[in-house]
Protein backbone atom coordinates (compact mmCIF):
# COMPACT_ATOMS: atom_id res chain seq x y z
CA UNK A 1 0.00 0.00 0.00
CA UNK A 2 1.32 3.47 -0.87
CA UNK A 3 -0.45 7.21 -1.26
CA UNK A 4 0.32 6.91 -4.82
CA UNK A 5 -2.60 3.66 -4.34
CA UNK A 6 -4.57 5.40 -1.94
CA UNK A 7 -4.66 8.41 -4.54
CA UNK A 8 -5.95 6.40 -7.48
CA UNK A 9 -8.88 4.62 -5.13
CA UNK A 10 -9.71 8.58 -3.74
CA UNK A 11 -9.84 9.76 -7.06
CA UNK A 12 -12.27 6.73 -8.50
CA UNK A 13 -14.53 5.90 -5.53
CA UNK A 14 -13.91 8.76 -2.97
CA UNK A 15 -15.67 12.44 -2.52
CA UNK A 16 -15.09 14.86 0.07
CA UNK A 17 -16.60 17.52 1.53
CA UNK A 18 -18.29 19.27 4.63
CA UNK A 19 -21.43 18.03 6.09
CA UNK A 20 -23.79 19.08 8.66
CA UNK A 21 -24.50 16.94 11.79
CA UNK A 22 -28.31 17.47 12.91
CA UNK A 23 -27.39 19.21 15.92
CA UNK A 24 -25.98 22.02 13.37
CA UNK A 25 -22.02 21.21 13.74
CA UNK A 26 -20.56 21.06 10.57
CA UNK A 27 -17.29 18.27 10.24
CA UNK A 28 -15.12 17.57 7.53
CA UNK A 29 -15.00 14.33 5.81
CA UNK A 30 -13.40 12.04 3.28
CA UNK A 31 -15.14 8.71 2.32
CA UNK A 32 -14.11 5.93 0.30
CA UNK A 33 -16.83 3.69 -0.72
CA UNK A 34 -16.35 0.28 -2.47
CA UNK A 35 -18.33 -3.25 -2.21
CA UNK A 36 -14.89 -4.69 -1.80
CA UNK A 37 -14.17 -4.60 1.99
CA UNK A 38 -10.70 -5.98 1.50
CA UNK A 39 -9.30 -3.04 -0.09
CA UNK A 40 -10.90 -0.57 2.16
CA UNK A 41 -9.66 -2.51 4.94
CA UNK A 42 -5.94 -1.70 3.55
CA UNK A 43 -6.41 1.56 2.97
CA UNK A 44 -7.85 1.86 6.54
CA UNK A 45 -4.67 0.51 8.05
CA UNK A 46 -2.56 2.41 5.62
CA UNK A 47 -4.37 5.79 7.09
CA UNK A 48 -4.63 4.48 10.58
CA UNK A 49 -7.96 6.71 10.58
CA UNK A 50 -11.63 6.81 10.24
CA UNK A 51 -13.73 3.47 10.02
CA UNK A 52 -15.66 1.33 7.62
CA UNK A 53 -19.13 0.64 8.12
CA UNK A 54 -21.57 -1.05 5.56
CA UNK A 55 -23.54 1.77 3.25
CA UNK A 56 -26.74 0.50 1.48
CA UNK A 57 -27.19 -2.07 -0.98
CA UNK A 58 -26.16 -1.43 -4.24
CA UNK A 59 -28.10 -2.87 -7.82
CA UNK A 60 -25.81 -3.80 -10.67
CA UNK A 61 -26.18 -5.71 -13.93
CA UNK A 62 -24.98 -9.02 -11.81
CA UNK A 63 -27.45 -8.43 -8.44
CA UNK A 64 -27.38 -6.61 -5.50
CA UNK A 65 -23.88 -5.95 -3.54
CA UNK A 66 -23.25 -4.93 -0.50
CA UNK A 67 -21.46 -1.52 -0.18
CA UNK A 68 -18.76 -0.22 2.10
CA UNK A 69 -17.52 3.10 3.33
CA UNK A 70 -14.65 4.25 4.97
CA UNK A 71 -15.25 7.62 6.52
CA UNK A 72 -12.68 9.51 8.12
CA UNK A 73 -14.23 12.69 9.90
CA UNK A 74 -11.75 14.49 12.43
CA UNK A 75 -11.25 17.61 10.90
CA UNK A 76 -7.30 16.94 11.42
CA UNK A 77 -6.86 13.44 9.81
CA UNK A 78 -9.09 15.11 7.34
CA UNK A 79 -7.05 17.83 6.78
CA UNK A 80 -3.33 16.34 6.87
CA UNK A 81 -5.02 13.44 4.65
CA UNK A 82 -6.03 15.49 1.90
CA UNK A 83 -3.09 17.58 1.83
CA UNK A 84 -0.99 14.58 0.91
CA UNK A 85 -3.62 13.48 -1.56
CA UNK A 86 -4.27 16.76 -3.57
CA UNK A 87 -1.34 16.27 -5.62
CA UNK A 88 -1.72 12.91 -6.46
CA UNK A 89 -5.50 12.98 -7.76
CA UNK A 90 -6.69 14.43 -10.80
CA UNK A 91 -10.46 14.14 -10.83
CA UNK A 92 -10.69 14.87 -7.34
CA UNK A 93 -7.86 17.41 -6.86
CA UNK A 94 -10.19 20.86 -7.17
CA UNK A 95 -12.10 19.57 -4.56
CA UNK A 96 -9.43 18.61 -2.09
CA UNK A 97 -8.03 21.87 -2.08
CA UNK A 98 -11.16 23.70 -1.40
CA UNK A 99 -11.91 21.26 1.11
CA UNK A 100 -8.24 22.09 2.39
CA UNK A 101 -9.41 25.61 2.21
CA UNK A 102 -12.24 25.79 4.03
CA UNK A 103 -10.78 23.52 6.55
CA UNK A 104 -8.03 26.02 7.32
CA UNK A 105 -10.49 29.01 7.53
CA UNK A 106 -13.04 27.46 9.49
CA UNK A 107 -12.97 28.21 13.26
CA UNK A 108 -13.27 24.99 14.83
CA UNK A 109 -14.82 25.04 18.40
CA UNK A 110 -15.45 21.50 19.17
CA UNK A 111 -13.40 19.95 21.94
CA UNK A 112 -12.02 17.18 19.89
CA UNK A 113 -9.95 19.80 17.88
CA UNK A 114 -6.93 19.50 20.67
CA UNK A 115 -6.99 15.12 20.46
CA UNK A 116 -3.74 14.13 19.13
CA UNK A 117 -4.22 12.42 15.76
CA UNK A 118 -1.85 8.92 15.49
CA UNK A 119 -1.13 10.23 12.04
CA UNK A 120 2.08 12.55 11.98
CA UNK A 121 3.58 15.24 9.31
CA UNK A 122 6.20 12.59 8.66
CA UNK A 123 4.17 9.92 7.36
CA UNK A 124 2.37 11.96 5.09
Amino acid sequence: MNWDYVAGYFDGEGCAGFYHHPKGTKFAQLIFSNTNLESLQAIHAFLGHGYIRPKHNKSSGFGVKLMYELRIGHHEDVLRIAKTLAPLTIIKRQRLLELISEIEAYPWQNSQVHRRSKFTESGA
